[in-house]
């Protein structure tokens, strides 16, 4: 049984973890720094919410998201690549959707390539719709790059609705675009 084990802290047993398995599952340009991700999982209780993918006691994954009301923003999510291929991903995204309550909006890479088609194929599977609308991921930071992806979605329709506000709202919260 996997479990979600929530990291509020430096001091969690798998904080450590967590840094290195995100530093090494996403490039510099799709993440924050270590310093900025712990200031908003310290920061931002109530929205944020970083979680330790935990089965018979190790952490096999990493997922993050961020609350939104009326719908959830699935941020980060990452499997140990020593894992990979024993469902533990697929497992864990279905726990998770099932248990949030809500409607699940997540960014993807553009299907330009095999592993990026590969991985909307996954979230497919698990449920996940992807919207043909044009998205851009703001810049994480200075030095950072914003990047064209995609969005997906599982379990309402936020994003046929109510996509220029669902955007809006990631870049605002998430990215801390002011504008």
């Amino acid at each position: 049984m996997l479990e979600f084990r929530r990291i509020t802290s430096a001091e969690s047993p798998y904080w450590r973890h967590f840094v290195e398995l995100y530093e090494s599952a996403f490039p510099l340009d799709e993440r924050r720094t270590a310093e900025k991700q712990l200031s908003i999982v310290t920061g931002e209780p109530e929205r944020f919410h970083s979680f330790a993918i935990v089965e018979d006691d190790a952490m096999v994954g990493l997922f993050s998201y961020w609350d939104f009301g009326n719908f959830a923003y699935g941020e980060h999510f990452a499997v140990d690549e020593q894992l990979r291929g024993r469902r533990i991903g697929e497992r864990a995204m279905t726990q998770f959707v099932e248990t949030v309550g809500k409607p699940v909006v997540i960014e993807v890479e553009l299907p330009e390539t095999e592993i990026a088609r590969r991985r909307i194929g996954f979230y497919e599977r698990i449920g996940y719709v992807l919207s043909n609308k044009p998205y851009m991921q703001p810049s994480y930071g200075v030095g950072q790059q914003p990047l064209p992806l995609a969005l997906m979605e599982y379990g309402g329709n936020v994003l046929d609705t109510d996509f220029d506000l669902v955007v809006r709202t990631i870049h605002r919260e998430a990215y801390q675009v002011k504008k």
